[in-house]
């Protein structure tokens, strides 16, 4: 279809008089108000009125909006059906349910949801793509849903990674000076209990439940023991029958206690969003940041159902190799929700900022970008209060599985933010290190973030290399496995105040040795579990002696344990009141712990 023509008469007025009760008021949330303005040289194509155009003081021509559903608007007099491939160059209003083939925003163009409505694309009569080069506005008023939803998907056809970028059915692509403005109205994405619950209970207590209402889905994380056999997978899910303050009115009762550990409790993630890319029938969508688009700011948008299996760049929310020209994008409270792909792929693409955003019920590594140098690292990302929940394992996968993978880049951090329910075996993990890649350190600022309830350990590191990470205030409760392991070989890692509690196999198990700027844990608190610190196998020969520097183990069977093998331990521990380091009985024989007491040194060995 060619551009829509402008619609005369009473419909004309009644439409301008729509936009400007729309865009003419204060709007404070995140995003920038939608620009209603063609771009240079629109009104020279806009097609003819019989209307006078309208003249602002600065003589800049206002093309008024036509209505997508308004059969005038059109050249041929016929609204766009599910096999037309609607071409949009000047300003529409999506005011009534719609459903398209495929559609393109032109530069100049630019299409805005209003009141309730929902646009179909259906890939199964054409291409199922929608192209944006102009700008796509999704702002719901309260009480109100904008949707779009992508059908007739065969992912089979789906070529994936670069070239596939331009012939992929079914996807909302940001290209060129395209904008996807979407912004619902605030919701508190997830908040925590403030006071424990147990089975029987309707009513929640949280820290925050703004923007919360009557008809919201949420779901409560596990937070069971590590021996029970759902303490990973014990999510109660509920529908909010009332709000009062900080107070949730349930439709069910809940069916296990979610009492925490000693005043550790679990997080409630709210499901809803007025603003929701979703896959109908068929196989699933997906959006990406074309590398040719721009900065972009979203908020309060939930993309449900996207995200096809075991294909390369297809993700729910993917930003591709656009390097500095993302910087300065925010995404706020986000929710990706039900996908058979990752979550969160900032590949490639610098300065972007993550906010309060949630992945939940996903498939491989929720926040990931693609190892390797150069146009893969990213630089000055920051994950803040993000949240990776109930993450399985995609098809293919055998030892590892992490809510955050931390990967290559400079500059990048991570900030109070939640690993929960990830599954998986073997090393799988809440926050996983993975080995170094080639072009950017991987060094993270990683603080006051939380791994609980997860199937194996909490946070995972397996690499080599002599530049220091810093790991400050991580909390790990409840997983099945150990608070932390620490791997590869040699490293030089600094952890500091950590609270490592009732984990299923301890506090800490080290595989690494130390390396130049040392290995260090500093102010480490283990309580609960079968052992306090283990060491394990060394592959390496030690360079120097691993550091612990205030170290608290309670009720605990076994507080230290060296089990390492092949190489020797060499293992100094400063400010520890406790039983003495207990070895394996095929503990390396040159192996020695050394407990500090001020100038006296007691030494260990097998």
């Amino acid at each position: 279809m060619r551009r829509p023509l402008m619609v005369m008469g009473a419909l004309l007025v009644a439409l301008v008089a729509a936009a400007v009760a729309l865009w003419g008021g204060d709007d404070a949330r995140e995003a920038s108000s939608p620009d209603t303005s063609p771009s240079t040289g629109a009104s020279a194509t806009a097609p003819a009125s019989s209307a006078p155009p309208t003249t602002s003081a600065s003589t800049t021509t206002v093309v008024p909006p036509s209505s997508f559903c308004d059969p005038t608007a059109w050249p041929d007099g016929a609204v766009p059906g599910p096999s037309d491939e609607a071409v949009i160059d000047g300003p529409v209003l999506l005011d009534c349910d719609a459903g398209v083939g495929a559609l393109r925003i032109a530069a100049s163009g630019s299409l805005t949801w209003v009141g309730d409505a929902e646009l179909v694309v259906d890939a199964a009569r054409s291409t199922g793509r929608v192209e944006v080069m102009g700008r796509l506005t999704m702002r719901p008023e309260p009480g109100t849903r904008h949707v779009l939803t992508f059908t007739g998907i065969d992912a089979s056809q789906m070529v994936g990674g670069d070239d596939g970028m331009m012939s992929d059915p079914g996807g909302l692509h940001a290209m060129g000076s395209g904008v996807l403005d979407l912004d619902g109205p605030d919701r508190t994405a997830w908040t925590r209990l403030a006071e424990p619950a147990v089975a029987g209970d309707r009513e929640l207590v949280v820290d925050d439940a703004s923007g919360w209402r009557s008809g919201d889905e949420i779901t409560l994380t596990p937070a069971l023991p590590p021996d029970h056999p759902e303490a990973s997978t014990a999510y109660q899910d509920a529908v909010i029958e009332a709000v009062r303050g900080d107070v949730v009115e349930l439709d069910r009762a809940l069916t296990h206690d979610a009492a925490g550990v000693d005043g550790l409790l679990p997080e409630v993630l709210n499901l809803t969003r007025d603003v929701v890319i979703r896959t109908g029938d068929g196989d699933p969508g997906y959006v990406t940041f074309h590398p040719t688009s721009g900065v972009q700011q979203l908020a309060d948008v939930a993309f449900v159902g996207l995200g096809p299996e075991d294909v390369q760049g297809r993700y729910p929310v993917h930003l591709h190799q656009l390097g500095e020209a993302s910087r300065g994008s925010t995404f706020d409270r986000l929710l990706v929700l039900d996908s058979s792909n990752r979550a969160i792929v900032p590949h490639g693409s610098h300065g972007t900022v993550w906010t309060d955003v949630v992945a939940h019920r996903v498939s491989g590594d929720a926040f990931w970008w693609d190892r390797g140098d150069e146009p893969h690292a990213s630089h000055d990302t920051v994950w803040h209060r993000a949240v990776a929940s109930a993450v399985t394992e995609a098809e293919g996968a055998r030892f590892r599985l992490a809510g955050f993978e931390l990967g290559s880049g400079d500059g990048n951090v991570i900030t109070e933010s939640v690993a929960v329910g990830i599954q998986g075996r073997a090393d799988s993990s809440g926050f996983e290190w993975p080995e170094v890649q080639t072009r950017g350190t991987g060094v993270w600022t990683f603080e006051g973030n939380v791994a609980h309830n997860n199937a194996r350990h909490g946070a995972f590191v397996w690499q080599n290399g002599p530049l220091e990470h810093v790991v400050t205030d991580f909390v790990a409760w409840h997983n099945g496995s150990f608070g932390v392991s620490h791997g590869a070989y040699r490293n030089a890692y600094h952890w500091q105040e950590l609270e490592l509690v009732h984990n299923g196999g301890g506090g800490i198990l080290l595989h690494a040795l130390s390396r130049d700027a040392g290995l260090r844990f500093t102010d480490v608190e283990v309580r609960g579990g079968p052992t306090g610190v283990r060491t394990t196998t060394h592959n390496q020969p030690l360079i120097q002696p691993t550091t612990f520097d205030g170290l608290v183990v309670t009720d605990v069977d076994v507080p230290l344990s060296g089990g390492a093998h092949v190489h020797p331990d060499s293992i100094d521990v400063h400010r520890y009141d406790g039983p003495p380091v207990v070895f394996d009985e095929d503990a390396h024989r040159d192996s020695e712990w050394r407990i500090h007491d001020g100038d006296e040194v007691q030494a260990f060995r097998p």
